[in-house]
């Protein structure tokens, strides 16, 4: 059951799922779907007059329309019209098909004339046109209609623009309910107005809705089957989709050219049993979301769309469908008329928004960053494309609407420019956020300062520090790969850590990519999630995986500014996860070197220790001896011998100072003392120790910091033509921290980048790593060079 760690990654999915993220398909569709909206919604005020009289198609004869109801007390009952009458005219124009506009715009007060046929007879009757106002059963009867159309379109459109990009799931439920909202408008006020396409549009959407409402159930709220079948399944729909709209629009076309308008047709019929299949398709993936999925949160949102669905459905259906169609229209058992229970339908959608909204596909803060960004948009093109179309209107006398008809045009062509977006939303984000990243600052930026960490510290505050900062993470975690388990880095008191071979840890290897922590949380079985339940706020697993080894896992949480995970985000931190990678791997092998390093120094440092001891336990006794025995018989001899003496005495404590083993801070007083007779009047060594009391540290940090500062010494002897030399000893808030800072030539610009490659600057920062110290070297041309060393103790 993998697939589901691959429900984000593009190459799962087919490109018709992956064009309805674009920004080009969302203003496209947008565009589209208001203009069906606004269109069917004003036109049923413009052609459909108030008489009280609605048309039907005659089920008896082909071409030819009946009056299928009349309302009561209203102008047409009123005017001698009855049901059953078969039209032929109205206002001199023959009523063939409905699928055109049957009225004439009126007003109130006009007449409109009616030719009917009763049985035998050919009736003129005229109509006066009622108003609004002494008829409001016409509004109670469509506003109802309009509000629901209206409400699912504007539902959905918010969704699909201000659900998280890189999840298809809430995209494909935002593009059902704004097709529900272009159904309802067409078959409400685009029926009963018989305006121009309103039946071709609602098979055309409900074709589409057919492919996109099973495919919406087949990704949520969590994706079913396995990526492959799902794949198949929507490539099966998609064409039988294609197939039936075609197959009716080619009817539809043969029914115009050949005059025959019948009330339904083969096709329609075909496009309405596969949609009301594709529908029970979608609840039967809904009921197993609810009862073969093992996961509560989803038991528990697929509940909650259940309760939505129910509680919208079973008011229109039991206090007005159902006793219609037992007793009838009129019945009295009709608890509530239609067009008010229908208006708890609205409940469907709103449910789904729910649990999108829980789901974290969506949220406000977004919401007003996009709604912000698209204004902005919309306002400097209409602006700017206004004011140069004006100015070259104006040589050629164009009228003014020329100019803003272009500027509109303008704004649809533009709107979809991933650039110019990208532009408005650098700009919003520094506005709202104070930053602003992209791709390639943060990969670059991330990359370079992971290829130059060669320390694990380094490494920890780069991914669970800098990163965070950059994306506005709230929070992070870093595991690392520490023997066969994954241990939390800078844990303090919560440990945590998790064997290799873990599933979660087995997924990641799997997928090597960013998996969204819903995902996982929904595949792993109860047990694995009870390990990991402390990281239940995460939103992402990064893997740090390099050659066939998962080296650690980097956990981000929420974005502080309310935002979400972009395809964009997963690229950063995939890239950024993939260089961690070979950052931790080489770091290892620095690690590794440096323990090599650390026992080469330990070697040298007992080798001269034992060198040191055995030249003082026999050579220097035997040279004492020696002189003893000459300072009686051969004074000359003798004095050879004590010069002797004296440079053995130097080497011994080269090799191994004695004093070290009474304390640092006198070692290396007596070091500053050497060195100060070493140099003679050209230098001045300065001794200043700041510390308060003589303390021990262990024998290999001591033996560390008094070759750091025998290195320094001997760097400033040889090169910085220095006057003075300063030694500072100071403790420091649980810190030892010695300065050796001269006033020489400094080192150039230049010379500083061949510091770090010099073998004694090597020797002491693998000294200073050994032991936990941090070295710091600072210099500048003519202003001399500080060396510090600093050491928790």
């Amino acid at each position: 059951m993998r697939w589901l760690m691959n429900i984000t990654t593009d190459q799962s999915l087919p490109k018709i799922i992956n064009f309805v993220k674009s920004t080009g398909f969302q203003v496209g569709f947008t565009f589209v779907t208001f203009l069906l909206i606004l269109f069917y919604n004003v036109t049923y005020y413009v052609f459909v007059p108030v008489t009280g009289v609605w048309l039907d198609y005659d089920s008896q004869a082909q071409n030819s329309a009946i009056i299928g109801r009349l309302n009561s007390g209203g102008p047409g009952e009123i005017a001698g019209l009855r049901v059953g009458d078969i039209v032929k005219t109205i206002d001199g124009r023959e009523i063939k098909n409905l699928n055109v506009p049957v009225h004439q715009p009126k007003k109130s007060g006009d007449i409109e004339v009616y030719v009917v046929q009763r049985g035998q007879q050919t009736l003129t009757i005229p109509v006066q046109v009622g108003s609004y106002a002494d008829h409001l059963d016409y509004l109670a009867n469509i506003i109802p209609i309009e509000l629901l159309s209206l409400a699912f379109y504007s539902l959905g459109l918010v969704i699909l623009f201000f659900s998280r990009p890189a999840d298809i799931r809430a995209r494909l439920v935002a593009i059902v309910w704004v097709l529900a909202g272009v159904v309802i408008t067409t078959t409400g006020p685009g029926y009963v107005s018989c305006t121009w396409l309103a039946p071709e549009w609602t098979m055309l959407a409900f074709s589409a809705s057919i492919f996109i409402t099973t495919a919406a159930h087949l990704y949520f709220p969590v994706p079913t089957f396995s990526s492959r079948a799902r794949n198949i399944i929507l490539r099966i729909l998609f064409g039988l989709s294609l197939v039936l709209a075609i197959s009716y629009i080619a009817q539809q076309i043969f029914n115009a050219v050949h005059q025959v308008y019948p009330r339904t047709t083969i096709t329609a019929n075909a496009i309405n049993y596969v949609f009301y299949l594709s529908c029970l398709l979608s609840i039967g993936l809904l009921l197993k979301n609810r009862f073969f999925i093992m996961d509560k949160d989803i038991k528990r949102q697929t509940g909650i769309i259940f309760l939505g669905t129910l509680t919208g459905f079973i008011p229109f259906f039991l206090f007005s469908e159902l006793p219609n169609l037992i007793f009838g229209p009129n019945s009295r058992f009709i608890l509530i008329p239609s067009y008010i229970s229908i208006l708890f339908m609205i409940l469907i959608p709103i449910s789904y928004g729910y649990v999108i909204y829980q789901h974290k596909l969506l949220k406000i803060d977004f919401i007003i960053n996009r709604a912000i960004v698209f204004f902005l948009m919309t306002l400097g093109i209409l602006f700017t494309s206004l004011i140069i179309l004006s100015v070259i209107s104006i040589p050629f006398n164009l009228p003014s609407q020329v100019a803003i008809a272009g500027s509109i045009l303008c704004v649809l062509v533009t709107l979809p420019s991933a650039a110019f977006q990208k532009r408005i939303q650098m700009q919003v984000d520094r506005i709202l956020y104070g930053s602003y990243y992209d791709f390639t600052s943060v990969t670059s930026t991330l990359s370079n300062r992971l290829a130059q960490a060669i320390d694990r510290p380094t490494f920890i505050k780069l991914l669970t520090h800098d990163l965070p900062a950059e994306m506005k993470v709230e929070k992070s975690a870093l595991l690392l790969l520490e023997g066969d388990n994954l241990v939390l880095q800078e844990s303090g008191d919560n440990t945590f850590s998790i064997a290799q071979g873990d599933e979660i840890s087995k997924m990641l290897s799997a997928d090597q990519r960013p998996i969204r922590a819903q995902n996982i949380w929904n595949l792993v079985n109860p047990d694995t999630a009870e390990l990991w339940k402390q990281f239940q706020w995460a939103q992402l697993f990064v893997p740090i995986f390099y050659h066939a080894t998962l080296y650690g896992v980097l956990i981000l949480g929420d974005r502080t500014v309310g935002d979400i995970y972009s395809n964009q985000d997963l690229q950063i931190v995939g890239t950024v996860g993939q260089q961690a990678a070979l950052s931790i791997a080489n770091i290892i092998l620095v690690e590794a070197l440096r323990g090599l390093t650390r026992k080469l120094v330990r070697s040298d440092e007992e080798q001269r220790k034992k060198v040191a001891r055995d030249l003082h336990d026999s050579v220097l006794q035997n040279l004492f001896f020696v002189k003893q025995r000459l300072t009686q018989s051969d004074t000359e001899a003798s004095a050879l011998v004590d010069r002797s003496i004296t440079m053995l005495r130097q080497t011994i404590k080269a090799q191994r100072p004695s004093l070290l083993d009474q304390g640092l801070i006198l070692a290396l007083k007596d070091m500053v003392n050497d060195m100060e007779q070493l140099a003679g009047d050209n230098l001045l060594i300065l001794w200043r120790n700041g510390l308060k009391e003589e303390f021990k540290l262990p024998d290999e940090q001591a033996t560390a910091i008094y070759r750091i500062v025998q290195e320094s010494l001997f760097n400033v002897l040889k090169h910085s033509r220095a006057d003075q030399v300063t030694v500072t000893a100071r403790q420091d808030d649980g810190f030892l921290e010695l300065t050796i800072e001269d006033d020489g030539i400094g080192i150039s610009n230049d010379g500083q980048g061949q510091v770090g490659s010099h073998y004694g600057f090597l020797d002491m920062k693998e000294r200073a790593t050994m032991i936990g110290a941090d070295l710091n070297i600072a210099t500048e041309l003519g202003k001399g060079t500080t060396v510090s060393v600093k050491l928790k103790i």
